[in-house]
């Protein structure tokens, strides 16, 4: 945990504390704080420009980054007072690759001359792809593809996860290629599989490095899963279902589940064909209260799914 990343909450816990709003509207009120303090000024319009560019979603993906990491227990203890102070679950989700840009403006704050509104844009907008997505990229390459596809569809898959792209998007940018090309392939469920599968093969991969066989870890289900992915992710109540690292360690655990749906089992990468929730993460009980706000909602819908 660095200063910056304590002063960071810091400031934000302040923030949340004087009804300034919303976590992203107190973030983005201390990055213009930031940049007058700092002789930048921006015009009206380059402001609502600004504010555009730094909330935009294409760049508020988790990514791993000093501090927040999703395997960090540290990170965890300074998200959970973000809810304590109020901040909404999904904007503290959302907040590691927030805080990586806040950073990026105020460490070049820090240096004369002052930066320009244009090298201010580029930075709200700035992501340093990490070891992990570099190394998911390279997994892309060794993953099966169709006949059809060939090298093309590896290729593809590899660039999308470096751009951080939208499976979707990416799906139909390389239909179109494909179909210029004579070669029609409909691609959009493959391309949410490989890329959630090459993403979380390396996230596991670099995690493992620093959990012990019996660590406990979780994962969280994606806005729309399916029941079979509650059942794995989810307990009656709305907590997680805790794992052991050993207990994923198995090597049929790295690829999708088939057949009967009873008999599905957790996976390190996606649990199905067309699965997109996210990589697992380390269980620690400061965790409980970033959960736990909604743990009751997450329970019902267990009920109406059958699963409590």
């Amino acid at each position: 945990m660095t200063d910056f990343e304590t002063w960071l909450v810091d400031e934000m816990v302040r923030r949340l504390t004087l009804e300034v709003g919303t976590l992203h509207r107190a973030a983005l009120g201390l990055v213009l704080d930031m940049l007058a303090e700092g002789g930048v000024q921006l015009s009206a319009a380059e402001r609502i420009d600004f504010e555009r560019t730094l909330l935009d979603p294409r760049y508020v993906r988790p990514i791993v980054a000093a501090g927040f990491s999703a395997s960090s227990r540290r990170g965890h203890t300074l998200l959970a007072r973000l809810v304590e102070a109020g901040a909404n679950l999904s904007e503290v989700d959302a907040f590691p690759p927030l805080a990586f840009r806040i950073r990026g403006i105020h460490d070049r704050l820090q240096i004369l001359p002052t930066p320009t509104v244009a090298e201010v844009m580029a930075l709200g907008r700035a992501i340093n792809l990490s070891s992990v997505e570099r190394r998911a990229a390279e997994i892309a390459h060794t993953l099966p593809v169709p006949r059809h596809g060939g090298t093309f569809l590896r290729d593809a898959i590899a660039d999308a996860i470096a751009r951080r792209e939208h499976p979707r998007e990416a799906a139909r940018l390389t239909s179109n290629a494909l179909r210029k090309q004579g070669t029609p392939l409909y691609v959009d469920e493959f391309f949410r599989t490989r890329m959630a599968l090459a993403r979380c093969l390396a996230g596991f991969e670099h995690d493992v490095q620093s959990w012990p066989p019996d660590t406990l870890i979780f994962r969280q289900t994606a806005r729309g899963a399916c029941r079979e992915c509650h059942r794995l992710s989810w307990q009656p109540d709305g907590f997680p279902r805790l794992y052991r690292v050993i207990d994923l360690s198995r090597g049929s655990a790295r690829w999708p589940n088939h057949g009967p749906r009873r008999k599905w089992k957790p996976t390190i990468g996606p649990v199905h064909g067309n699965c997109t929730c996210p990589p697992w993460s380390v269980w620690d009980e400061a965790m409980r209260s970033l959960i736990s706000a909604n743990a009751p909602d997450r329970a019902a819908r267990m009920q109406r799914m059958g699963l409590a």
